[in-house]
């Protein structure tokens, strides 16, 4: 329930906000202020012991899932500043993702996403660069969709390499800030032991 510090705070910085047609998002969360969760993965259970009712429960997970193909596409036809293209991936995802989504009336633009997601100097900051500022929204934009549909799962990890994002979490046990810096050693995956027992210089963590 709180294995992955989803606090109130958290939640709704994550869930509550960002929707550009200022309705809800269709992802269920649960808990309190102890520590809320998106349950993500039904579990099947296999029963070994008829009688007993016993068995052992397992769950699955989706190495890769249309969700991800498509915002990773979008995020494609930004970079290559095919915006046409980019807000139909984008429009699809929403469809999917909002509460009382209306077709006719909910229709993301790209001056919607210019001034819902503006930039922030040095937030983001790849080492391939951006051409300009829509082309830096439009990626803003999929970054904050792909924050909340991949919850749980590891993948926003990806995201705060590929871009130098600096994370913030309270550390609710000590009463304390503590902050991944944008180019903090310890985002670094450290050489395997086996390599480095050959010589191979360890990473600076």
């Amino acid at each position: 329930r709180t294995n992955y510090g989803l606090s109130n705070i958290n939640s709704d910085a994550i869930f509550q906000a960002d929707n550009p047609f200022g309705k809800g998002w269709a992802y269920d969360i649960f808990g309190s202020s102890e520590g809320f969760n998106n349950p993500k993965f039904d579990e099947y259970f296999k029963v070994t012991n008829q009688s007993a009712g016993t068995g052992r429960g397992y769950t699955s997970l989706v190495l890769f899932g249309n969700d991800e193909a498509l915002l990773n596409r979008a995020e494609a036809y930004a970079m290559k500043e095919d915006y046409a293209n980019c807000l139909k991936d984008l429009n699809d995802f929403l469809s999917k993702k909002t509460e009382g989504y209306n077709s006719s009336t909910d229709i993301l633009t790209e001056e919607m996403v210019v001034n819902l997601f503006p930039v922030t100097p040095d937030e983001l900051t790849p080492f391939y660069g951006f051409k300009d500022d829509k082309q830096t929204s439009f990626i803003n934009a999929i970054l904050k969709f792909r924050q909340k549909e991949f919850y749980h799962e590891g993948v926003r990890w990806f995201d705060v390499r590929r871009f130098n994002i600096a994370i913030k979490r309270y550390y609710r046990k000590d009463d304390i800030d503590v902050e991944l810096t944008k180019e903090d050693l310890r985002k670094q995956l450290q050489v395997p032991e086996s390599a480095i027992n050959f010589g191979l210089t360890p990473n600076p963590r």
